[in-house]
């Protein structure tokens, strides 16, 4: 018996969605297979249209209940839904016990797997058909599945990064430019694989980087969007993108599937995909020759001659790594101190594995800026763990980071953090972090205006990294721009009201314009009406004006442990030099890591004729 379509659509719903070899138009009701319309009764129809849109999502039994079959209408809901379901299957050529588009969730419903792309409403030209590549096993070798992680991301790799700067070809007619790489879906059953996805997608992130020319956004904005279902179009006109690269990844026991697919920002058009299919057998030989491939094949397309030596032969020691990576991006102590064990475990089993110890280097770096380690010790081990890396591997951008950035906050040594500064840059162009720090350094080597600039690309690098936005306004509070700070403060706010370091920067911004009344407003919304709610209302006046640094100095010293640096700046505007300097030279000797910017701070600005303090820049080298 046929049915009559009568297609309704959600505001979620593009005009036209494409899957692999499919395209969906949502307001005709057809579906296409490579351009020729494929006949589908109204039912599995509104199924599909439902599972499209909300991509790898549960959509529940009840919720197609209710869609497809209105109150009150009698009808054995499971017997037509399984039979809606089965149709759609046989239009889609998919099979129930090994699904490669609608999979059926125990109990729960079904969901989409395969990635999707919007695209406009015109008719747009027939995708290219869907690959698949099976990595077959050995019968004679038992399946071990972790090793599929690095085979399947080099094959990826190979394939993607290919595409991209191939001479001719559907995207050498379309030039990207920049890109995002979306959080990879993890479709697995089990979310403990979550931190197998985060991994392929950051490791992923950085490789594509390494073509010459292509920008390519941080994983900070990138995991912005994740489980977020967004039109890609939309996605590219607000972090300005060419083109979006996304995918998934689909544990079944011992077999994997990775799906990747890449999309044009600017008009939603499928450019390229592929799937990747195979069994955790005894793959190492083929990652071995599969990143040679890739070596030979983008040389030189590269800023340097050849991909890092990172990878690993040891299955658990790239596994302990994966999942290190995925605890380290944060700033919780907890996870960073989980991620240090991962990375140990893996250097252990691979003492040649030269990543997981430009991970430690991270991760102690971490723990000494948020004070959950003694600075000194903390240096001292992401120093060593960086050198190893580099002992083993010298093309590895985040360990010649990692390098730099304890010789600028520890050792103080400003050559060799410029070295390690544009070492690190020259390998990954797009890593916002490195440009991040290297315009802190640049405010060490009293090159302000420089340090705007890399202030301002990191910015364009990871557009919804707050942190990163929210130093631009350190960085005119570096440059004497009170109002300009204050400004770039709020801009962060819009996007993340309650940013602890805009907030900030805001305050100090409103104290050096002597705008007391904003400064003890923004404090007391910095610690949600915590100590700093008890600074006092400061009238007009001098003696109005010291009460309010003696409100700031005590609040400091209440603290546990309290800053010598920040100590001093309230001394010097309580106007007592001599205890300021003091504590600045105590700052000094026990290696505070404020002390690199005093050149610049602008609460110093009295003590710069003071010889006490002309000793302690020169022993520092700031100028």
């Amino acid at each position: 018996m046929e049915y009559t379509t009568r297609v309704q659509t959600s505001p979620k719903t593009p005009g036209i969605v494409r899957f692999g070899i499919f395209e969906v138009d949502c307001r005709a009701g057809e579906l296409r297979k490579s351009g020729v319309k494929i006949r589908l009764q109204d039912q599995p129809l509104q199924i599909l249209l439902m599972l499209l849109e909300r991509p790898g999502e549960v959509v529940s039994r009840e919720e197609i209940q209710a869609r497809l079959w209105p109150a009150g209408t009698f009808v054995e809901f499971e017997h037509s839904i399984g039979t809606a379901i089965k149709k759609l299957r046989q239009a889609l050529g998919d099979e129930a016990g090994t699904p490669r588009y609608v999979e059926t969730v125990p109990r729960r419903g079904y969901r989409f797997i395969f990635p999707v792309a919007a695209a406009v409403t015109q008719p747009a030209p027939a995708p290219e058909p869907q690959a698949v590549t099976p990595l077959a096993p050995k019968p004679r070798r038992r399946p071990r599945p972790w090793g599929m992680a690095a085979v399947l991301f080099f094959v990826i790799c190979a394939s993607f990064v290919w595409t991209l700067v191939r001479p001719k070809g559907r995207l050498g007619n379309r030039p990207v430019d920049s890109l995002i790489v979306l959080p990879f879906v993890n479709l697995s059953p089990s979310p403990a694989n979550d931190y197998f996805a985060d991994g392929l997608t950051e490791e992923l992130t950085s490789d594509v980087a390494r073509v010459q020319g292509l920008r390519v956004v941080a994983r900070t904005t990138a995991f912005q969007f994740q489980s977020k279902p967004q039109d890609i179009r939309q996605i590219g006109r607000q972090i300005n993108v060419a083109a979006v690269l996304e995918g998934s990844v689909r544990w079944q026991g011992s077999r994997v599937r990775i799906a990747a697919q890449l999309n044009s920002a600017r008009d939603g058009y499928h450019l390229w995909a592929h799937t990747y299919e195979a069994d955790a057998a005894d793959i190492l030989q083929i990652q071995v020759q599969i990143a040679q491939q890739i070596a030979n094949a983008l040389s030189r397309e590269l800023r340097y001659s050849a991909l890092p030596r990172t990878e690993t032969e040891n299955l658990k020691a790239r596994n302990l790594y994966l999942e290190g990576m995925h605890l380290r991006n944060t700033t919780d102590d907890s996870p960073v101190r989980k991620a240090i064990l991962d990375f140990q475990q893996a250097s252990q089993l691979d003492p040649g594995y030269a990543a997981p110890q430009a991970g430690l280097a991270d991760c102690y770096a971490i723990l000494a800026w948020g004070g959950s380690m003694r600075p000194a010790d903390a240096y001292r081990l992401a120093e060593a763990a960086a050198d190893r890396a580099l002992a083993l591997d010298d093309n590895l951008s985040t360990a010649h980071k990692s390098k730099a950035i304890v010789e600028l906050v520890f050792d103080w040594d400003w050559p060799k953090a410029q070295r390690e500064f544009e070492r690190a840059i020259e390998l990954n162009p797009s890593d916002a972090d490195a440009h991040h720090w290297y315009s802190h350094y640049l405010i060490v080597a009293n090159r302000v205006d420089d340090s705007l600039r890399e202030s301002r690309l990191a910015m364009d690098l990871d557009p919804l990294n707050f942190l990163i936005s929210a130093h631009l306004s350190w960085h005119y509070l570096e440059a004497r721009q009170f109002g300009a700070a204050v400004k770039a403060a709020k801009e962060t706010l819009e996007l993340d009201p309650h940013n602890t370091n805009a907030l900030a920067q805001m305050a100090e911004a409103y104290e050096h314009m002597e705008d007391f009344p904003n400064a003890i407003a923004t404090w007391q919304k910095f610690d949600g009406y915590g100590q700093l709610g008890f600074l006092p209302d400061v009238g007009s006046g001098k003696e109005e004006t010291l009460r309010y640094w003696r409100a700031r100095l005590e609040l400091e010293k209440r603290r546990s442990p309290h800053d010598l640096y920040h100590i001093a700046r309230y001394l010097v505007r309580l106007g007592e030099s001599t205890k300021a300097l003091n504590n600045l030279e105590r700052a000094f000797a026990g290696h505070n890591a404020n002390m690199i910017y005093m050149l610049h701070e602008p609460y110093f600005d009295t003590l710069r004729d003071e010889a006490r303090w002309k000793a302690l820049v020169s022993a520092m080298h700031l100028e």
